[in-house]
């Protein structure tokens, strides 16, 4: 795995095993402006959210910390 990849996937890791829980969300024709104020009103309440590489998040997710099924990480379909 290349450096920035380990990287990555050390930093998910590292989101997932602090928090109790997470979500993972398509926000695919969310404009900017909507994607701010999400970031400020979760900001409220201590919560964060994150943009984050799919490949990397889906191995980290299944394969390093068994967070999720591999079933769950099928592409939404429209």
């Amino acid at each position: 795995m290349r450096t920035e990849k380990q990287y990555l996937t050390n930093e998910y890791v590292g989101w997932l095993k602090d928090s109790p829980y997470f979500l993972v969300v398509n926000y695919r024709g969310l404009a900017v402006g909507h994607f701010n104020e999400l970031r400020k009103r979760l900001a409220k309440v201590r919560a964060q959210v994150h943009v984050v590489e799919n490949s990397a998040f889906r191995f980290v997710a299944i394969r390093g910390c068994g967070c999720i099924k591999p079933a769950t990480c099928q592409p939404t379909i429209y």
